[in-house]
């Protein structure tokens, strides 16, 4: 189902910024989805089941664009892309079409010091816009998460880590925080650790577009040709799996207990198994 770009759909609880599929498969297994057209891109949606019962409820009666209080869905997850235009865009499409109470950065980080493990998942207590400067407080978290421009390999982990003594990297957080900040709502950080500080990240900048889409193909073919790459890339897809599924662990929790009191939230965080 395509959904035009006047349209409004149900109000959610916590809208989930995610930049790859495959960073959060786990999380979206059974959920339905919806394209949505917005700024010239389409994004898909995905939807708790409960948010699609109650969607269908509200569309059978008419009452999609009414401002009548009807049960939120409990979350809705889009993939926007890789970078922070691609996540502010897919941020502000969240806004307009399913105002939520809170919005979430969720996704693979590197980390920037040796306590931050592959397969870790974490939640962020301050959220760093490397590019700006400007720093935003998350919600439940405890670690410093900086916001880089593009995929940090050896050198620019360590300059990160001094600069801002973050704990962790990623490349769209600072965007969504900004978003949440301007409307006023709670922002959650919610990241899993894909590789540790000396892990030699390969060059992959090249295969992200403008549009923040990963050229996946082209990726391979690249690698393919360079037997030299292919224990580092190995690595890489194993650990990016072992991430996802610790991520999808605690981004479940954070879904089904966010009506709990903080302290709640995060004492059950702590009981999580990776």
């Amino acid at each position: 189902m395509s959904v035009p770009e006047t349209s409004h759909l149900l109000p959610s609880s916590l809208a989930i910024i995610a930049a790859l599929e495959r960073e959060i498969a786990p999380v979206i297994r059974g959920w339905k989805h919806r394209d949505i057209e917005h700024a010239g891109r389409k994004l898909r949606f995905y939807e708790s089941a409960k948010a699609v019962e109650s969607a269908k409820a509200v569309e059978s009666a008419k009452a999609v664009e009414s401002e009548k209080a009807v049960e939120s869905e409990k979350a809705v997850l889009v993939c926007g892309g890789i970078g922070a235009q691609a996540a502010r865009v897919a941020a502000q499409a969240a806004m307009k079409f399913y105002r939520p109470r809170g919005l979430v950065s969720a996704g693979l980080a590197g980390g920037l010091v040796s306590g931050m493990r592959v397969g870790e998942a974490f939640l962020a207590s301050l959220v760093i816009d490397a590019a700006s400067g400007k720093s935003y407080p998350a919600r439940l978290g405890t670690s410093t998460l900086v916001t880089a421009a593009k995929i940090s390999g050896l050198e620019e982990k360590r300059a990160l880590a001094l600069r801002y003594s973050a704990q962790a990297v990623d490349m769209e957080a600072a965007a969504v925080a900004e978003v949440a900040a301007q409307a006023g709502l709670h922002f959650f950080a919610v990241k899993a650790i894909s590789d540790e500080p000396e892990f030699p990240m390969p060059p992959m900048d090249q295969f992200v577009d403008a549009a923040g889409n990963f050229a996946t193909a082209k990726f391979v073919l690249h690698a393919a040709i360079r037997p030299g790459m292919w224990p580092t890339v190995f690595c890489l897809a194993r650990n990016s799996s072992q991430a996802a599924k610790a991520l999808a662990k605690l981004l479940q929790h954070l879904i089904e207990n966010q009506d709990l009191p903080a302290n709640a939230i995060k004492s059950e965080i702590g009981q999580i198994k990776p």
